[in-house]
């Protein structure tokens, strides 16, 4: 094969043998191992990682597992040991189906080879199950001749990683009492009494953290380029990063899901949790869960558990 070449998987298997059906399969006859990217199937079970970074020298790939956290197991572990074992990866994309039939056909890209520096990330997604869990998603790299394809698909990982790659000038814990300067523009349409509910709220949960013998900080964060920016509540010793609010409804979780994202990048190895004074709709608590953040709330005056399976909450 060349790359670029567009084939069925029965022409293949035919010449390499192996599982005509997996999406990572080894090859019968040869020191290969084939590695099929298909996005409508991916975005079918909701997720799609796989495709290109935008200088389209890196290819992320999903891992197999449908149900339940990924494991370096079966086909994940001959991509993440294929050089070990002496066996070259050769990455196919989906671009089409057979005309008239349900056929896929796919473009071989060439060979790659697994990143040695960062091999994979984890990523949450939800399992055909619809349960979220973690997924391993590949770092490849080209080996020789390749081409990008007829039809680029360009990573939805990238502008993470970049955006991960932005560093701050300055981040520095800071006493709860600190005065909180910057306010959003949405925050600035919400009521006083909210205000002062999210006070109130975030108040009791520093005293129940305390209790717990949990040193509480606050972040100022200082990015390149921009004013500062304070986190609410940080729990050292749990270490948990906390967002809070003084209501519960739709736009205030998702206000908070993007503060508390966008401290978290910066505050290296923090885990993340959003802070609320009554229970939210089922959907957000997923939203959250599926963002790997934790959804904290205040169940009686004083007494405080996660809606999540996360266990942000001492």
């Amino acid at each position: 094969m060349q790359p670029g070449e567009t084939l069925v998987r029965s022409q293949i298997h035919g010449a390499y043998g192996g599982n005509s059906q997996a999406g990572i399969a080894f090859s019968g006859s040869t020191p290969n191992v084939l590695v099929y990217s298909d996005h409508g199937k991916a975005a079918a079970n909701g997720y799609d990682f796989d495709g290109w970074d935008s200088s389209r020298r890196l290819y992320y790939y999903t891992g197999e597992g449908k149900v339940g956290d990924q494991v370096v197991l079966r086909g994940n572990k001959a991509i993440a040991n294929h050089v070990a074992d002496g066996n070259a990866l050769r990455l196919f994309v989906a671009v089409g189906n057979v005309p008239g039939t349900q056929t896929r056909v796919h473009q071989y890209l060439g060979e790659f080879a697994v990143d040695t520096n960062q091999p994979y990330l984890t990523k949450t997604a939800p399992g055909i199950d619809g349960v979220p869990r973690q997924v391993l998603v590949f770092r490849l790299i080209p080996v020789g001749p390749f081409v990008v394809g007829d039809d680029p698909h360009t990573s939805p990982i990238d502008g993470a990683d970049r955006a991960a790659e932005v560093k701050p000038i300055g981040v520095e814990a800071i006493p709860v009492a600190a005065v909180r300067t910057e306010q959003s523009e949405v925050e600035k349409t919400i009521s006083g009494p909210i205000v002062q509910v999210e006070a109130q709220l975030t108040q009791r949960f520093q005293k129940y953290l305390q209790s717990r013998d949990h040193a509480v900080v606050r972040y100022k964060i200082v990015p390149v380029g921009s004013p500062a920016i304070y986190s609410d509540l940080a729990d050292v010793t749990g270490n948990v990063l906390y967002e809070a609010k003084g209501c519960a409804d739709r736009m205030s979780v998702r206000l908070a899901l993007g503060q508390v994202l966008d401290y978290g990048r910066y505050v290296d190895g923090s885990r993340l949790a959003i802070l609320l004074p009554e229970y939210p709709a089922a959907d957000l608590v997923e939203l959250l869960e599926m963002h790997d953040v934790g959804c904290v709330v205040e169940a009686g005056e004083g007494n405080f558990v996660d809606m999540t399976s996360l266990g942000r909450c001492p």
